[in-house]
């Protein structure tokens, strides 16, 4: 049942990342990637092997919406692929009890850290990959810096209002 209930939470942010916040760029660059919250929603206990293919599956799903050729599986990929060090770095927790990493776990400064690194990787390879080039590298770091401060706004606001 939980499985489920996480397939229809992926289906809805990507269509809501498809259809609404690829249409929003603040300041002619900064584009909310919500996209990324279902790998952080992911329960600690998560199987190393099904992590990049969850990755994978919902950059996929990800491209189909957006037409992005690739883009968002191969981040999305790359995010899952660090994400069990990431919250091993970010949870400091001493017992094994599977847990779903959220701000009252984790408490704010570390949940904090934990969606500000791994979303900040995601947007570097994102705009790196899109770009695909260094000639507009302002361009390129502002859609990088905003994306990713605009992204953790939405990831922190939503987490706020989760139970």
């Amino acid at each position: 049942m939980p499985y489920i209930r996480h397939t229809l939470v992926i289906i809805l942010i990507s269509l809501v990342q498809a259809l609404v916040l690829n249409h929003i760029h603040l300041l002619h660059f900064a584009t909310p990637m919500l996209i990324v919250y279902p790998l952080l929603m992911l329960r600690s206990d998560t199987a190393l092997w099904a992590l990049p293919c969850i990755g994978f599956a919902i950059g996929l799903v990800n491209d189909m919406f957006t037409n992005t050729p690739g883009i968002g599986a191969f981040s999305l990929t790359a995010i899952a692929m660090i994400r069990p060090r990431v919250l091993a770095l970010c949870s400091q927790r001493d017992d094994e009890e599977p847990y779903m990493p959220s701000r009252k776990i984790l408490g704010n400064a570390n949940y904090l850290l934990y969606a500000s690194l791994l979303t900040a990787v995601f947007c570097i390879l994102y705009f790196t990959i899109e770009a695909f080039c260094f000639f507009h590298w302002g361009l390129w770091i502002g859609g990088i810096l905003g994306s990713t401060v605009f992204t953790l706004v939405l990831i922190m606001a939503i987490e706020s209002v989760r139970k």
